[in-house]
């Protein structure tokens, strides 16, 4: 049987909240793609607490976009988090072509939720 020598495919980042719970891309993501007025997002966590959104914003962007992020971000990190929006004309791409949604700067350890 031959073995596999190179996978490839999508890679995520989890984000880690102060408690060391590791929090899914899967669940950041669905959260992040039901706030209205985002175009196209990359969610940058920088530290247990701080977290960048760089948010391309379509026309249905406003006050509640932000709040809505904000929100979400303290759920999942919790109520220290501070939330950056920085709207931006365009996300840009990895060598491979692709954008990476979620990044996080942080080493991974910790639990899985």
């Amino acid at each position: 049987m031959p073995l596999l020598e190179h996978l490839e495919g999508r890679a995520y980042d989890y984000f880690i909240s102060t408690d060391g719970i590791l929090h899914s891309p899967g669940s950041i993501l669905s959260r992040v793609k039901r706030v209205r007025g985002i175009e196209q997002y990359k969610i940058i966590q920088e530290s247990e607490t701080k977290v960048l959104a760089q948010i391309v914003a379509d026309k249905l962007f406003s006050r509640e976009t932000n709040e809505a992020l904000e929100r979400i971000f303290k759920t999942i990190l919790g109520e220290k988090a501070e939330i950056t929006v920085e709207i931006v004309n365009e996300i840009p791409r990895d060598p491979s072509g692709k954008v990476q949604s979620i990044v996080s700067k942080l080493k991974k350890s910790g639990n899985a939720i």
